[in-house]
């Protein structure tokens, strides 16, 4: 096997294969449109499960796109913590919070925010379903 051909060997299964980088570029574009933008938050989300190679790199972007809530449309927000939570990205906790915190989410995508924390493994989901059927305010005097 030549040189060269085993550099072309090393590059399957990279992320040029697979279009991540290019996929990444597309999300963090503003001028690309919202669908386009929310089908590459699928898509990094899929193969960053699918090809265990590509799963850093999957979250690195998704995360880093996060990162940018406050001028991000809440709905792709949404879709990027979605998929985040699929690929069970507990290092993007803190942005994912903050997108919530700024109320630069579109809950009936995502859940609540406690909904979001179950779903992650933070909290159980009995704690999520206590929370919800507490009248408002009686949880801020529990200690």
């Amino acid at each position: 096997m030549s040189e060269q051909e085993s550099e072309g060997s090393k590059r399957v299964g990279s992320s040029a294969d697979f279009g991540v980088t290019q996929r990444g570029q597309r999300l963090q574009e503003g001028r690309t449109d919202l669908a386009t933008r929310i089908q590459v938050c699928r898509d990094l989300a899929y193969l960053g499960r699918t090809q265990t190679s590509l799963f850093h790199d999957c979250v690195a972007i998704l995360h880093s796109a996060l990162r940018k809530s406050l001028v991000n449309p809440p709905e792709l927000n949404s879709h990027l913590i979605e998929a985040l939570i699929h690929l069970g990205a507990i290092e993007a906790v803190p942005a994912i919070a903050r997108a919530f915190s700024t109320r630069r989410v579109d809950p009936s995508i995502t859940g609540s925010w406690p909904l979001v924390q179950a779903k992650l493994g933070l909290i159980p989901y009995t704690a999520v379903r206590s929370m919800l059927s507490e009248p408002m305010g009686s949880n801020c005097q529990k200690q």
